[in-house]
């Protein structure tokens, strides 16, 4: 089982497929296996080498419980040094939700190493509305067994309950506190693909501006979707990012 150790941080990844590299980083309370729950290895898998990676406090990886743990750089490091270690030089990066938060840090921190974004529900501004990490924390406070009750389908709910419920809280706490890239958003150089539930008002007017000032920017909006369907709904997501990846080749 394949780990490299950043700064003491044990990150789990895995590898499918062959052809151009493409990381795929999950969402909050998720794993590297959502990604073949949900359909995507099978496809992407026969055109690209996948890089799944586990992020910090998700999955086989460590799960430190301190708030500070979770800041960006770290996160960003993370991913850095799995590529480095498989002597990995610009990836395409696919992140959705939290993952998408780390893609957009990993963008401006090394954009060196970014080939091209694939980011759904996540936009790269502050939190509009704190309250809702608010009431995730305050759940998770109540054990994983209930936020498992709370989010989880049945289908999924042993793998969830696998998670760490102060790792979990840790890693809401720096989400709500990240400040996002604010104006620096129009730095974004390298071509990206935008992608976001019509029915998730969190996230869908903060992507839409996100699209409206990152100059080689390509928004999806997905029609009747919620931020968990646009996720988990690979059979609508995956044309659309097959339509992106095929206008940049």
């Amino acid at each position: 089982m394949p780990y490299i150790a950043n700064q003491g941080i044990r990150i789990h990844y895995e590898i499918e497929g062959h052809g151009p590299p493409m990381l795929l980083m999950h969402g909050f309370a998720g794993s590297l296996d959502d990604w073949r729950d949900f359909g995507y290895v099978d496809v992407l898998k026969r055109a690209y080498r996948l890089i799944l990676l586990d992020e910090r406090g998700h999955g086989k990886s460590d799960k430190p419980r301190a708030a500070d743990s979770y800041a960006m750089c770290y996160r960003v490091s993370d991913v850095l040094a799995v590529l480095d270690a498989l002597a990995v030089g610009r990836v395409y990066v696919c992140g959705y939700s939290m993952g998408g938060e780390v893609a957009f840090g990993l963008a401006q921190m090394a954009p060196e190493r970014v080939k091209a974004l694939l980011i759904g529900g996540m936009h790269p501004y502050e939190a509009a509305h704190p309250d809702a990490y608010d009431q995730a924390v305050a759940l998770l406070k109540e054990g994983i067994e209930a936020a498992a009750a709370a989010w989880a389908p049945l289908e999924r709910r042993q793998r969830f309950l696998q998670n760490d419920a102060e790792a979990l809280i840790a890693s809401m706490e720096a989400a709500r506190d990240w400040t996002g890239l604010g104006e620096k958003v129009t730095d974004l150089s390298m071509p990206s693909l935008f992608y976001v539930g019509e029915e998730d008002p969190l996230m869908l007017p903060g992507i839409q501006s996100c699209a409206q000032q990152v100059s080689r920017a390509t928004l999806v909006v997905l029609p009747g979707m919620d931020h968990s369907d646009a996720y988990e709904r690979s059979e609508v997501v995956l044309p659309h990012l097959a339509n992106f990846l095929e206008s940049i080749s």
